[in-house]
């Protein structure tokens, strides 16, 4: 743990879990409006689009409301890492 944070690992995994969860959807949207025959599938794509559009935008907003301060007495070596300058003034 001393060469990467636990920070940038979360991050890492945030952002790897957001654009794996985009590439899917993608495909999904663009398999049903490409290669389905009629106005079926397309209705279903667009459905499916403005659902996962709707979902990302409620957990951005719960995500806003969370207090992550509070997370400091749960973890309390969260923020230590040796990239830190903060650790070393004092």
């Amino acid at each position: 743990m001393d060469l990467i944070s636990s920070r940038f690992i979360l991050i890492a995994i945030l952002f790897l879990t957001v654009f794996g969860y985009s590439i899917f959807n993608f495909m999904v949207v663009y398999h049903l409006t490409r290669f389905g025959i009629g106005v079926q599938p397309k209705r279903f794509a667009a459905i499916f689009f403005l659902g996962s559009i709707f979902l990302f935008l409620i957990s951005i907003t719960l995500l806003m409301k969370i207090n992550f301060s509070s997370l400091e007495n749960v973890f309390p070596n969260f923020q230590i890492s040796n990239f830190n300058i903060n650790n070393y003034i004092k």
